[in-house]
């Protein structure tokens, strides 16, 4: 038989599983050559977590005669290998998760003697792990909403968003924007230029009033926007420094709205809450000045930081609206700015992705820090493993699979009256254990 020589980390001798006290999912390790190795399961529950060893310094398996001697000195390797997590089960949380580590999904796990005390364990995630992106790349979730409406000559709209633990106001009072001509006006039956004092939140498609309320109040529609001036058909004569006052609708509402989504930092106006703009980016698109939409979409930052894919598809957003009036009431047949579907429509996000593959370099010549930054004896290090845990975000989905009773059921029914069967997509319900498989 032909000699080879053993490798510290050779898959097909030294990887092993294991799992918690109590704690395992049913999992196996197959597949193993030279330098990779494939491991497969299932989840039973939440607290089940897979646990692929990579080292261990005292080896429990072999028989006395053939397993080597104790050897907790690696400071003298460096390690690299790829992550490829099976997208078709993908039943495990991925290592960039945007989600607190409630087990160390996200780092390797080094135990390790301290010189000063050997009985002392450190147990710590590298910091210094390099996560990069051959193949694969995440799909943001999202969620939209529709809007419409114009101001109303009296009181004030309201459109309020909530995500998470923040809420977004914004009324139309925040909206307005009102320039004056800087030269008196002479009705014409053509376009014609007018000189404002600023053209700020004015675009083709708008449409402005010329003395809002006044004696010779006009509607119009603008033409063009150029530096200082907008083009519109005005048919009476106004003179210099009449307001020209920007009809407020759905699109300049859901405008302002992202914005304040956007902005970054503290404090912001009509942001209630701690900052999401490093969470969601919102996108305000108007078809019509009355009409409107906001879409919503997680941020993908670039690698190594964490990263949402399907975790985003739990997030709901709730959409209120409100008008408070004022005296004389609207004319009738007046229609508010407010959300389609009215207000308390809620979204939950959706079309969230990630097939992200993982290349990861833990070089032991160089000092390894961990989470704490604090240095890894590695010349002591006893134990090496990573923790595969259960995703969490599938739950959010199985409850919403189901419909309700039209009457009531005994224990020896077979037929069961619902309002909705189409709602029932036959996976797991309510009240079952589900089993999910992951590979890895």
């Amino acid at each position: 038989m032909p000699l080879e020589p053993l490798h510290i980390f050779d898959p097909r001798r030294n990887f092993h599983l294991q799992g918690f006290t109590g704690r395992a999912a049913t999992t196996t390790i197959h597949d193993a050559t030279a330098n990779s190795v494939s491991i497969s399961g299932i989840f039973q529950a939440a607290a089940d977590f897979a646990v692929l060893g990579f080292w261990n310094a005292y080896d429990y398996f072999k028989h006395l005669r053939v397993k080597p001697l104790p050897r907790t000195g690696l400071s003298g390797l460096k390690l690299e290998f790829d992550i490829d997590y099976d997208h078709a089960l993908d039943g495990a949380m991925r290592l960039d998760a945007a989600k607190f580590s409630s087990v160390s999904w996200d780092a390797m796990t080094f135990v390790c003697g301290v010189w000063a005390d050997r009985t002392t364990c450190t147990k710590c995630g590298c910091s210094t792990t390099r996560r990069l992106s051959p193949g694969g790349g995440e799909t943001p979730a999202s969620c939209a909403f529709d809007a419409s409406g114009v101001a109303l000559y009296c009181g004030i709209d309201y459109l309020h968003l909530y995500f998470r633990d923040t809420r977004y106001t914004v009324a139309h009072t925040d909206c307005i924007i009102e320039p004056t001509p800087s030269a008196d006006v002479a009705g014409s039956a053509t376009a014609q230029d007018i000189p404002v004092a600023s053209t700020t939140g004015i675009s083709v498609g708008d449409y402005v009033f010329i003395e809002r309320t006044g004696t010779n109040e006009e509607l119009m529609r603008v033409e063009a926007v150029g530096t200082g001036t907008i083009r519109c058909v005005v048919t009476m004569n106004h003179p210099s420094g009449s307001f020209v006052t920007l009809q407020l609708g759905a699109k300049h509402r859901l405008q302002k709205l992202a914005q304040i989504i956007n902005t970054m930092g503290d404090p912001v106006a009509g942001r209630f809450g701690p900052d999401q703009s490093g969470v969601i980016a919102a996108t305000a698109t108007g078809f019509l000045t009355s009409v409107a939409s906001l879409r919503l979409q997680f941020v993908m930052p670039a690698l190594p930081a964490a990263r949402y894919g399907k975790l985003g598809n739990i997030d709901r957003v709730l959409a209120t609206s409100g008008h408070v009036d004022a005296d004389p009431p609207d004319p009738p047949g007046s229609q508010q700015i407010e959300w389609s579907g009215g207000t308390g429509v809620t979204r939950r996000f959706s079309g969230g992705d990630n097939d992200t593959r993982y290349h990861i370099t833990l070089d032991f010549t160089q000092p390894l820090l961990d989470k704490l930054n604090r240095t890894v004896p590695m010349s002591d290090c006893r134990k090496m493993y990573m923790v595969f845990a259960p995703r969490f975000e599938i739950t959010e989905q199985e409850f919403e699979d189901g419909c309700f009773l039209t009457a009531g059921v005994g224990a020896s029914d077979t037929v069961w009256p619902v309002d909705d069967s189409s709602k029932l997509s036959g996976g797991p319900v309510a009240g079952r254990k589900s089993s999910r498989p992951y590979h890895s």
